[in-house]
């Protein structure tokens, strides 16, 4: 009972400085002009998550975060420097991709609103980095980390170990638009052991005439031993962009493997209104002590976004999916399929200056025993004053993508950036979900705090302490207690000054 009232006492001091800083130069505070203020790790190795699973189109749309959050009016991207992007661009985790932003402002290139992998931020006409032929090389980060866990019901055990990790770039213009490929390789060691995670993403944009724009995406990820717990990050802001992104998770056991695609076309109806159709089909994969299970969903949707003012946009969507699970049996529809239906409408405000505000809303009903229509959706507050940036996120969806099953999925996240001179970044967070009508029970904690620190030029040292715990029946999950240390060298690749 003391343990549930202490986390509970975290999540009320959190929220009141969220609310209390608002307080704090509330009618001369301006946005932060650079990308830097991200509120997660700040660190390449924070970045290369082992736990994370990418968030699908279809789960965007429904949560009204669809291109992560970027559906709303924004500023314009060319008034940030490449070298402030990728300053922000240190930080990371998760994977998001956005063009209907730069159809908004009508930016030439068809790329900027294209985030780097893992980040908040949007790629520059040049991501910079060491260039081997097309590819660049953005960063190579070397760490050791030290990790105790306790799975539930057995004893605790130690790991220690060492990642090495990197960011790589490529993109190529056509007419009209652009071809851009990112890949986040890292190799974890442990006792003689090797193992891998990959990330690899693909992205393509297209003007086809002045209405009509195309945007195609895929995104593979491949943990090949999620147990270990790879200081993963939970909630990212690009604070010049006044964008939250909320990374649904949970820590899985095993071989993990997920295949994202993303499909629109956007059509702009009026200089502030744009239909953008998006088909979908996803799949996801994981093996369990040599129990493949995997989920695939098939389907779309339509939504209309309009700009009522450059502070003030609103969103109405519907989305179809048809899901098909094997290995895994699903509440009252066994290990056949299932449809899922949404109808929601979405809201974004920019005020005060500094603040940033985004709130949907949904109506979903999933065939099976629990037939009713259901509320889903999200709501994202950012605020950003003199190098802090404050961030909380709130998502309820449905849990094809984290859990492979029916049923609903909780998460609320809040995260704390801090900006000190110009060589000490520091920041932390904590975390929360539950399952609800999934037939089985699961809950999680996390929480997580980094500082960095500019050394040189272009490297930086970094440390990283984070802490999960989940509970509940369902065995692809991590059910125990993980404590994970971090200390590593970041080496950012022909970022001068970052």
């Amino acid at each position: 009972m003391r343990e549930f009232q202490a986390w509970r006492l975290i999540w009320a001091i959190t929220l009141g400085l969220l609310w209390s800083s608002g307080t704090i130069r509330a009618q001369d505070a301006q946005p932060v002009p650079d990308a830097s203020g991200v509120a997660d790790g700040e660190t390449r190795d924070n970045a290369k998550s082992a736990d994370v699973a990418p968030a699908t189109d279809s789960q965007a749309q429904e949560n009204g975060t669809s291109n992560s959050g970027g559906w709303v009016q924004r500023p314009d991207a060319s008034a940030v420097t490449d070298e402030q992007m990728q300053d922000g661009a240190k930080s990371a985790d998760d994977a998001a991709r956005d063009t209907s932003q730069a159809q908004e402002n009508d930016t030439s290139n068809s790329g900027s609103w294209v985030r780097r992998l893992g980040t908040a931020v949007p790629i520059g006409m040049d991501p910079g980095g060491y260039r081997i032929g097309a590819v660049h090389v953005l960063d190579i980060t070397s760490s050791g980390f030290y990790e105790i866990a306790q799975p539930q019901g057995q004893r605790s055990q130690d790991y220690w170990g060492t990642t090495i990790a990197s960011s790589l770039f490529y993109q190529h213009t056509v007419h009209n638009g652009s071809l851009i490929v990112q890949a986040n390789p890292l190799l974890s060691s442990i006792g003689g052991n090797v193992y891998t995670m990959q990330e690899v993403a693909l992205d393509y944009t297209r003007q086809l005439s002045a209405r009509w724009s195309l945007f195609a995406s895929s995104q593979f990820s491949y943990y090949q031993n999620a147990y270990l717990l790879q200081t993963p990050q939970y909630l990212l802001a690009y604070a010049a962009g006044g964008i939250v992104l909320q990374q649904i998770y949970a820590q899985r056991n095993g071989t993990t493997l997920y295949q994202t695609n993303g499909f629109s076309m956007n059509y702009r109806l009026s200089g502030t209104t744009q239909l953008t159709i998006t088909p979908n089909i996803n799949i996801n994969f994981e093996d369990v002590d040599g129990k493949p299970n995997f989920l695939n969903q098939f389907g779309g949707g339509v939504s209309l976004n309009h700009s009522l003012s450059v502070d003030r946009s609103v969103l109405a969507f519907v989305n179809y999916n048809y899901s098909i699970t094997t290995g895994q049996q699903s509440p009252s529809v066994g290990s056949g399929g299932w449809n899922t239906y949404i109808l929601g409408f979405g809201f974004n405000q920019r005020f005060a200056r500094s603040w940033y505000l985004s709130l949907t809303g949904a109506a979903t009903r999933q065939q099976g025993g629990y037939s009713s229509w259901t509320p889903t959706g999200s709501i994202t507050l950012l605020k950003v004053f003199r190098g802090q940036t404050i961030s909380a996120a709130y998502t309820r969806t449905t849990a094809e993508q984290p859990l492979l099953s029916r049923g609903y999925f909780d998460q609320a996240d809040i995260a704390y950036s801090l900006h000190i001179g110009r060589n000490i970044t520091a920041s932390g967070g904590v975390g929360e979900f539950r399952s609800i009508s999934t037939g089985d029970h699961q809950n999680g904690r996390r929480a997580y705090a980094s500082l960095s620190y500019r050394w040189l030029r272009n490297l930086a040292w970094t440390a990283s302490y984070s802490y999960s715990s989940q509970s509940g029946n369902q065995p692809s999950l991590y059910l125990g207690n993980t404590s994970f240390f971090s200390v590593g060298l970041s080496w950012y690749l022909g970022h001068p000054g970052s």
